[in-house]
């Protein structure tokens, strides 16, 4: 039987205490204003902080956006303090704990493959693995970030709330998305001019959101920072290989300046 006035999530899976506890989700929205909406990256952000607060009835300072779809990934400033402070490993050459909800990074001690790795997920694991509105929206996925931002109207934005209270009943939350779009417009405010209608409506799906333990949060986190940054990483060699292997099969690319006086110019 669920308790009337308690968040069973967030009592259970942080040990009751949710000083240690992490929400992450993702609202989807309908967008009407485009240009508006991509036009500054840092203001609508903090419009959607602004909306997120609200509808969760939480202070600012406790909700972060981690990601807009088809922007870069916000990882937490203090990621790694975090990591350190829950006994997180940030090395994949560490020893590998099971508890640390990163099957991928650590050899099966029952000597099977990646397809055996059920055995290490725990609930919270398993519920970052349901079926979403579309790839990116769990806590250890991310979204495109050189795609659009806006697709067919609509937009992913992926949260965290911090320190979510223990009366945040999750049944409770999609009934104040009305209070998310109205701020999120509010904040795209210009003086005393009537609030544009930047976002239409807000749905959280999949719903209800992901509770997590520092522990489990900052460990996710950290394979996935890992993971966005080898994935830069490996474009930027891609690109430079490439390049190098361009001028070697194609000498003459090169640039007015680069010519000695004996070669045609390039460009006339």
């Amino acid at each position: 039987m669920k308790h009337p006035t308690k968040n069973c999530d967030i009592v259970h899976r942080c040990a009751g205490d949710p000083k240690q506890c992490y929400m992450v989700g993702q609202v989807v929205l309908n967008v009407t204003n485009e240009m508006e909406f991509t036009a500054n990256k840092s203001l609508t952000e903090a419009a959607l902080k602004s909306g997120l607060a609200k509808g969760f009835n939480v202070p600012l300072r406790n909700v972060e956006v981690l990601q807009v779809s088809g922007w870069a990934y916000n990882f937490p400033k203090d990621l790694a303090e975090l990591a350190k402070a829950s006994g997180v490993s940030l090395h994949r050459s560490d020893q590998c704990e099971v508890s640390s909800l990163l099957p991928d990074w650590c050899p099966d001690p029952h000597g099977g493959g990646d397809d055996d790795f059920d055995f290490l997920f725990d609930d919270v694991a398993r519920r970052m693995q349901e079926d979403s509105f579309k790839d990116g929206s769990r806590l250890g996925e991310h979204y495109n970030s050189s795609g659009s931002v806006v697709n067919d109207g609509t937009t992913q934005v992926k949260f965290v709330v911090s320190k979510p209270p223990a009366a945040l009943l999750p049944e409770r939350v999609p009934a104040r998305s009305h209070l998310v779009v109205a701020n999120i417009n509010q904040h795209f405010q210009v003086g005393n001019a009537t609030p544009p209608l930047i976002v239409a409506n807000a749905m959280f799906t999949p719903w209800p959101p992901t509770i997590a333990s520092q522990k489990d949060y900052s460990t996710t986190l950290t394979a996935l920072q890992e993971e966005v940054s080898g994935a830069d990483d490996l474009s930027g060699d891609y690109s430079n290989d490439y390049s190098n292997d361009y001028s070697k099969d194609y000498p003459d690319n090169r640039t007015n300046d680069q010519l000695d006086h004996t070669d045609e110019p390039l460009f006339r």
